[in-house]
C-alpha cells in the first residue's frame, strides 16, 4: 500500500506544499502534533477515475481534507485545525481561506473524529473553525 492520494501536481506544490510545512513547523513549535488527512469526495462517490489499461481504476478526490490536533492547556486538553482543500483551485487563495470544522469534514466524509472526548467537549472542538483559529496556529 502507498500512502498516496492522486492530486494535481501545481496544487501539490502550491497550497498542500504549504500547508504540510505549517504541520512541521506546529510540530516543532509545539513539541508534537497529530495530523489526520484523506480524500473528500463531494458525492460521495468519485466523479474521476485514472486508468491504464490493464491496470485497476483509483479515484480521485474532489479534496483533501487535514486536521491537525496539539496538546494545550484548555480544559479540553487539545486545540484542533481542519482544512479542505479541493483538488482545483485558483493559484491565487491562501491557505486560511479552506480553513473548516471538523463537523463539516465529518458531514461530508461520513467520518467520525475526536471520539475519546466527552461528547460536550466533542462538540465544542468539532464546530470551531474560522481565521481566528489560523491566526492563532500561526
Amino acid at each position: 500500500m502507498i500512502n498516496t492520494v492522486p492530486q494535481l501536481q501545481w496544487q501539490n506544490n502550491l497550497i498542500w506544499k504549504g500547508l504540510e510545512k505549517n504541520c512541521t513547523d506546529w510540530a516543532d513549535n509545539h513539541n508534537k502534533v497529530w495530523v489526520i488527512c484523506g480524500p473528500v469526495f463531494f458525492n460521495k462517490n468519485p466523479s474521476i477515475w485514472l486508468v491504464q489499461q490493464n491496470e485497476k481504476r483509483v479515484a480521485v478526490r474532489d479534496a483533501l481534507f487535514k486536521i491537525v490536533i496539539r496538546e494545550s492547556s484548555s480544559k479540553i486538553g487539545i486545540e484542533t485545525i481542519a482544512f479542505i482543500i479541493p483538488n482545483i483551485i485558483p493559484k491565487d487563495k491562501r491557505l486560511d481561506e479552506y480553513v473548516i470544522s471538523i463537523a463539516q469534514i465529518e458531514h461530508l466524509t461520513g467520518l467520525k473524529f475526536l471520539n475519546i472526548l466527552s461528547p460536550t467537549f466533542q462538540k465544542i472542538e468539532k464546530s470551531k473553525y474560522g481565521i481566528l483559529e489560523f491566526h492563532f496556529w500561526i
